[in-house]
């Protein structure tokens, strides 16, 4: 009720004070601008000016003088305008801004009087409801009172009645329940010693349970961690498995080119299989070696050997003197190919010797490849296995297998050694013959991946 009074008061109390502080920054006085002053000069100066000078100059520097002060003042003026302009769109955007926040107050204050009639009233009705619950409670408990009075009075006369019944019966039954008593103090004696005995074994069966329960936590632990570890080994029996049967796979496909390789290597023939490249810088090493070099015979040799010549072939080109000296010719190149002496017992038969001269050469540039990259990589030669991938030295010998010639050979030559020297050093000489080491590992690698 008196809230909207107080907001008007204090609406009226804030626009007196804005207006009080416009008027005072108004009617202020302005400050000095430009380094003059509003002093005015003295009346003697004034005097004794006009007695020195005529009128007509007098009056020219009166007007001058207030010329200067017109200007002056209009110079504050100006300023003075700036100044309120300046300080009426400050006191514009306070005055708006005040007046919103104070809408709001107003809305805020009418509000919460809204709320506080509201809660006025409920204050009231429940006072009112109060008031009409403690006189019901009064008529209540005068009410219980008096039925209470009323029931204990005639409690009392039955009591009383009663009493006198009772003590009769009490007197003849004293004697049986002191009896009784003895008995039930017996039993109840007898009750307890039980009880504890119960108590106790139970206590015993609970440690017991609690140990077995302990146990059985530990059990489980342990089997929960077994199981764990069950399923890390099955993962790895799989992923073992999958990896054996992978290899089986692969063993089967190396078996089969293997087996190919054989097939082909037996059908060929050393008149049909020469490798052309092989030839080709033999014979341009040849003629690009000096004469003096040794180096040549061991090119022709190579050369014979590869195209298979014959004693008159040989004669022709100046590697053997006459047919007769046919078996020292065989064994004139103990270094070309690594054959040694000693490796061919001397009681061989004359077609085994035969048939190792007429070897596939395909065979011993294998043997030599393997050799120079074992000799290379500073390991053994790869394993006798039937799993080693085979591995492609020349475009010509696209299934030659990577195992020695010894597996490869008749079973009387199963056992001679082959070791390169000239045919090193004919491949050194050639500058466009590489040798590219065959690929190893790589069934390791894929057994390891």
């Amino acid at each position: 009720m008196s809230s909207p009074s107080l907001s008007d008061v204090a609406s009226n109390d804030g626009a007196s004070s804005r207006r009080s502080l416009d008027g005072e920054r108004i009617l202020g006085s302005p400050p000095p601008l430009n380094g003059l002053t509003s002093k005015s000069p003295s009346n003697g100066d004034v005097h004794q000016d006009s007695d020195d000078l005529d009128p007509v100059q007098r009056l020219e520097r009166e007007l001058q003088r207030t010329r200067e002060e017109k200007d002056t003042l209009a110079t504050q003026y100006r300023n003075l305008l700036a100044k309120l302009t300046t300080m009426r769109t400050t006191l514009g955007n306070k005055l708006k801004q005040d007046a919103e926040e104070l809408d709001r107050q107003e809305q805020l204050v009418q509000q919460l009087t809204a709320q506080n009639e509201d809660l006025t009233v409920t204050v009231e009705t429940l006072k009112s409801e109060l008031i009409a619950s403690n006189e019901e409670a009064e008529r209540a408990s005068k009410e219980l009172e008096a039925t209470r009075s009323r029931a204990l009075q005639d409690t009392r006369q039955r009591a009383e009645a009663g009493f006198e019944m009772e003590r009769e019966r009490s007197n003849n039954l004293q004697s049986v329940l002191e009896d009784f008593q003895a008995a039930k103090d017996h039993d109840l004696k007898q009750a307890v010693k039980d009880y504890e005995a119960q108590l106790l074994q139970v206590t015993q069966s609970l440690a017991e349970y609690k140990s077995r329960a302990l146990n059985a936590e530990l059990q489980l632990e342990e089997s929960s961690t077994n199981n764990t570890r069950v399923q890390e080994l099955e993962k790895e029996v799989k992923e073992k498995g999958f990896l054996i049967g992978k290899l089986r796979h692969e063993a089967v496909i190396m078996n089969e080119h293997l087996m190919e390789a054989l097939r082909r290597l037996r059908r060929s023939s050393t008149d049909t299989n020469v490798d052309r490249r092989l030839v080709t810088n033999v014979l341009l090493s040849f003629l690009t070696t000096p004469r003096a070099d040794s180096k040549r015979f061991e090119m022709l040799s190579l050369l014979a050997t590869i195209l298979s010549w014959n004693d008159d072939e040989r004669e022709k080109a100046g590697l053997q003197r006459n047919s007769a000296v046919h078996s020292s010719s065989a064994s004139s190149l103990p270094s070309l190919f690594g054959r040694s002496s000693a490796s061919s017992p001397a009681g061989k038969p004359a077609e085994l010797e035969k048939t190792d001269e007429t070897e596939s050469f395909s065979r011993l540039w294998v043997e030599f490849l393997l050799t120079q990259a074992a000799a290379g990589e500073g390991s053994p030669p790869p394993p006798k296995s039937p799993r080693t991938p085979s591995a492609r030295p020349n475009g010509s010998l696209p299934s030659t297998p990577t195992q020695p010639s010894s597996r490869l050979s008749p079973i009387g030559l199963g056992g001679s050694k082959r070791l390169p020297s000239f045919t090193a050093a004919a491949m050194a000489s050639s500058p466009d013959l590489q040798l590219s080491s065959p690929p190893r590992g790589k069934g390791k690698e894929r057994a390891a991946s």
